[in-house]
């Protein structure tokens, strides 16, 4: 709906102050799109390709030159500048795609699971080009791979059938789930020592090599407690190897939040 391809049933929607219902082509001239699978002309060379996507938004002579030049820079295009699109890798396909979109220079980005099939290398690339082009413009990234949202997005909107799940920044989100103490020392009163820190709860312990044990506590407080912990292993003498804090992951805030609502429907 927001990059003008579905009609909303009801309600408004606005793309940069117009709204889609009566303004829908000046939505458009702001925005540029990336489906799934980018939608290229394999038989057209990068810059045959390009030319003909900036043709068709209204670009030509030097705006189109320079237009042209710009995203070629910011996509990292200049080593597949001569070849055919259909004889290109996932990633330099995407790369393509992503340019085309955003040759009108609009002020909003809309990439619908813009990593899916590309290998490790090109994610990393491409996480840092979406990261690049968000100093500009908004960039709206739709996907069902959470962990990647949560690796390249400030900000994220969970949805589930439809419905708002939970929304806002990865902190704020992150912020509402527990947290997950982790500690591996050794000796046996690795649990009785911080069996009493507030805040801690669940308590687990599994036995590791020798005399090792990893203990997992969880914890609903905000507070960093991993002070707290380590001033009680010292107190006992216990040797430690490990204590790490980790977060709520966007994953775990999602199941946790969609098992509630399916829940309350039940």
């Amino acid at each position: 709906m927001l990059a003008g391809l579905l009609v909303p049933d009801e309600g408004e929607l606005r793309v940069a102050g117009f709204d889609l219902r009566c303004d829908a082509n000046a939505a458009r001239r702001v925005t540029g799109y990336l489906p799934e699978s980018a939608p290229i002309h394999p038989e057209l060379r990068t810059r045959e390709f390009l030319a003909y996507r900036g043709g068709l938004i209204g670009l030509s002579g030097a705006a189109l030159a320079s237009s042209i030049e710009r995203v070629v820079q910011a996509c990292s295009l200049q080593p597949v500048w001569g070849r055919l699109v259909g004889a290109l890798s996932k990633g330099y396909r995407q790369r393509v795609g992503l340019a085309a979109a955003i040759l009108g220079d609009p002020r909003l980005v809309i990439l619908d699971e813009p990593s899916v099939g590309l290998d490790p290398h090109q994610l990393l690339e491409f996480r840092r080009l979406i990261r690049d082009l968000s100093r500009e413009r908004a960039v709206l990234l739709s996907s069902h791979i959470l962990a990647e949202v949560e690796a390249t997005c400030d900000r994220a909107v969970l949805m589930s059938q439809g419905s708002l799940v939970a929304e806002g920044s990865m902190d704020e989100l992150r912020s509402r789930g527990r947290v997950r103490y982790v500690i591996e020392a050794r000796g046996d009163a690795v649990r009785s020592a911080i069996a009493s820190i507030p805040g801690l709860g669940s308590v687990r312990e599994q036995r590791l090599d020798g005399e090792w044990r990893r203990v997992e506590a969880d914890s609903a407080d905000a507070t960093d407690l991993r002070e707290a912990i380590a001033i009680a292993l010292e107190r006992l003498g216990v040797p430690v190897r490990e204590l790490r804090r980790d977060r709520a992951s966007l994953e775990s805030l999602f199941v946790k939040a969609t098992g509630a609502r399916e829940a309350d429907a039940a």
